[in-house]
């Protein structure tokens, strides 16, 4: 008998693989993922773990990681000024206002319009705005690259910033290359702005003045006068009537006028005398009367300072003496300097004195360390914060920059002829720069970084400088004798020198500030330059 023979069903051996399946990921090697194991006290001890696959499918494709995004650069190619100005660009309120106005305005807007947004000026239309930006149509790629500010080209100009955060600020444009075709723009932006200065001076006044280096003989006021120490007399001289008044004569014929100060006030007229015998008047001019009179020194007073309504003093006896006017004692002293002092100046805000003297130094004094008052005849000392002494000879001129903080300028005598800049903070000395001669006075420009300087011995003369850069672009030359004092006028616009060939000189060297040339300053003022026509 035949037997049938029995088969045994062949297994699914994809039962095997149970809980494993392939899944595509987005990483560069893929392996098998299992499913969750049972509970070990579930499990029996006879199951066995799947042999895991290592083998990857090949349809999977590999990725980077973490790579989803992607973020465009627009750095070198999109200009934000002009983005910014197309987004709030209202073309109609535009157009009304560009119809009123001339050519010559459209141009200054379209130059303007340049600077600002860092663009060349041939990418810029009539109407001042891009030729062609964020519009629809078909533009070649030179002009993309003009209008973008990306142009590789060296014949078209091509604004380059300073700084990349400096996109919200105003901020020069450095032009690198200009167009043989059209060099007016680069004309435009590195042309500089000569102002002519006259070599002669526009008013000479003669004056018996007394030769001495250390004494302060001029003053000129807020109200636009003149105040002259010629000996034995005080002279006034008012710019805005042309007329001058004997004012004062000593009593003793070897008692001198060695310092006059206005008290800096337009609607004030009292002004400070410093006498030889060491006292000190005060005086109304106004009115013709003697309100005051300051004691306390041992010796000559050779300069005058105010601060509101304290006046400080210089005194031969090495003390600087605080006045105030509403009494009639001294209120305190400063004692640091080991000879006579010749040169005084408060800062703007009232708050550090500068003292100059013939010890070759320059001491710094604090406003809020003199607040202790007279008492039982005896007043508070205070000693100074900073001591300057670079200087090599008597420091005499002294000056306060206008548009920096705690920033002066100091020049010295025959044996040091030297202007030094100080760091009034720190005491360090920013910059020192050689002359040939003695500086006797210092004065800043109020509306340029200029300053003027006078000098006495070898050279006789006045000098203008650019700062920072001292570079000396004009000398002023009229004195037969060395130069003694020089003083600002109340605008700002021209600067007297007293000199020891006993003449008063009237220079117009500076621009008259922009404050004053209003017409509410020419009726409080009169006629500026003294009367006389301004070159500018």
């Amino acid at each position: 008998m035949k037997m049938n023979s029995y088969t045994t069903p062949r297994r699914n051996y994809k039962h095997r693989k149970i809980g494993m399946t392939y899944q595509q990921s987005s990483c560069a090697t893929t392996t098998p993922r299992m499913s969750p194991m049972p509970n070990k006290r579930l499990r029996s001890h006879h199951t066995t773990t799947p042999r895991a696959v290592t083998t990857a499918p090949r349809n999977i494709v590999q990725t980077t990681e973490n790579n989803d995004r992607y973020i465009p650069s627009r750095r070198h190619s999109m200009n934000i000024e002009v983005c910014r100005r197309a987004l709030n660009w209202n073309e109609k309120e535009e157009k009304k206002k560009q119809d009123g106005k001339n050519p010559l305005q459209k141009e200054f807007q379209r130059r303007m319009m340049s600077s600002l947004c860092n663009l060349p000026v041939g990418a810029l239309n009539e109407d001042c705005q891009p030729s062609g930006f964020l519009s629809f149509g078909n533009r070649n790629k030179e002009q993309s690259q003009i209008l973008l500010g990306n142009n590789e080209n060296n014949n078209t100009p091509r604004g380059i910033l300073e700084r990349p955060e400096s996109h919200d600020t105003l901020r020069t444009v450095l032009l690198q290359h200009s167009r043989e075709d059209d060099t007016s723009d680069a004309r435009f932006l590195k042309k500089k702005m000569h102002r002519k200065i006259n070599n002669e001076p526009f008013k000479v006044f003669s004056a018996p003045i007394v030769n001495d280096f250390y004494l302060n003989h001029i003053s000129w006021g807020a109200n636009n006068i003149l105040a002259t120490a010629c000996g034995t007399e005080l002279i006034l001289w008012n710019a805005m009537s042309g007329t001058s008044q004997h004012f004062f004569t000593t009593d003793d014929p070897e008692k001198l006028i060695t310092s006059v100060s206005w008290l800096p006030s337009i609607s004030s007229n009292a002004i400070a005398i410093g006498m030889s015998d060491s006292s000190i008047h005060l005086y109304d001019v106004e009115h013709h009367m003697h309100v005051r009179q300051f004691y306390g020194h041992d010796k000559r007073v050779a300069s005058l300072a105010w601060c509101g309504q304290t006046l400080s003093s210089g005194s031969h006896d090495t003390s600087i003496l605080q006045h105030d006017i509403r009494c009639r004692r001294s209120v305190h002293s400063y004692i640091g300097h080991g000879m006579e002092i010749c040169s005084l100046k408060w800062n703007e805000e009232s708050m550090t004195l500068a003292s100059g003297a013939n010890d070759n130094t320059i001491c710094l004094w604090d406003a809020s360390m003199s607040g202790q008052r007279f008492h039982n005849k005896k007043f508070g000392t205070t000693s100074p914060r900073l001591r300057l002494t670079e200087h090599t000879a008597a420091v005499k001129a002294l000056d306060w920059c206008p548009f920096q903080r705690n920033l002066l300028a100091s020049g010295g005598g025959n044996n040091d002829k030297t202007i030094k800049f100080w760091d009034t903070c720190s005491g360090k000395l920013k910059n020192s720069m050689k002359t040939e001669s003695q500086v006797s006075s210092i004065v800043w420009a109020k509306d340029a970084r200029e300053l003027c300087t006078a000098h006495g011995s070898n050279d006789n003369q006045l000098k203008l400088w650019k700062y920072p850069t001292m570079e000396l672009f004009k000398e002023l030359d009229g004195h037969d004798s060395r130069v003694l004092g020089m003083e600002m006028s109340p605008d700002g616009s021209s600067v007297v020198s007293v000199s020891a060939d006993e003449t008063l000189q009237f220079w117009n060297v500076f621009e008259t500030p922009k404050m004053t040339r209003s017409s509410s300053s020419s009726a409080l003022w009169g006629e500026l330059s003294f009367g006389v026509p301004s070159i500018r």
